[in-house]
């Protein structure tokens, strides 16, 4: 099984995020512990949707995701945005999540690291700092 997975970036932070489509509606429902319902247009038909709990809504006609829209989570929530709502603010982004993680870590101890070499030694030197954080991420597998 493959580590890499498809994430979604909006100002920088990540995102999972789902297209509704009918082929998958039960597992997307699952996915974000949504109900299945079926609107009742009058004069119309049905139209298929996932109930979801928005954070800040009261359930209702504003928490349906219907088929094309995006359902979308991060620390906060979930979100339904409109297809074309979706595809104004984010970004795909394919990563392999153990990787990320890994640079991630390493980001940060050249972080702390160049804080603490510029409150003893100044600025002399940074570029060793940066170069040997640089090749440690370049020898990530």
């Amino acid at each position: 099984m493959s580590n890499s997975v498809t994430d979604y970036v909006l100002h920088n932070k990540i995102a999972d995020a789902k297209c509704v489509v009918l082929e998958d509606i039960e597992g997307i429902a699952k996915w974000c512990e949504g109900e299945i319902g079926v609107s009742h247009e009058v004069g119309g038909e049905g139209q298929t949707y996932i109930q979801v709990d928005v954070k800040h809504l009261p359930p209702g006609p504003l928490n349906r995701a219907y088929v094309g829209d995006w359902i979308i989570t991060n620390e906060i929530g979930y979100k339904i945005l409109s297809d074309e709502e979706y595809r104004s603010i984010f970004r795909v982004v394919t990563m392999n999540r153990e990787k990320f993680a890994k640079t991630l870590r390493l980001v940060r101890l050249a972080m702390i690291e160049q804080d603490a070499h510029t409150l003893h030694h100044g600025e002399k030197d940074m570029a060793l700092v940066a170069e040997d954080i640089a090749i440690r991420i370049m020898e990530l597998d």
